[in-house]
């Protein structure tokens, strides 16, 4: 997948609703655990080495030095 789309699909998830541009009805959508969980793997990847995977409620790091981490995202209501 190209890096570029990756960009475009970050863009689009940005919500604004805490300013006037906020009030417009484009940015009234529902976003998704996944939808952040996708945006953050694409930032992490681009500062760190290492092999990314996610499944539906995670995602899952492991680093070229061995190390591990797994991040877990849950919607509070």
């Amino acid at each position: 997948m190209d890096r570029n789309s990756n960009k475009q699909t970050i863009m689009k998830h940005k919500c604004f609703k805490n300013t006037e541009i906020g009030e417009l009805t484009e940015f009234d959508y529902k976003i998704d655990k996944l939808d952040i969980l996708l945006d953050i793997k694409f930032l992490i990847s681009e500062f760190y080495v290492g092999t990314f995977s996610r499944n539906k409620h995670c995602l899952n790091f492991r680093f070229n030095n061995g190390q591990k981490f797994k991040l877990t995202l849950n919607e509070v209501k």
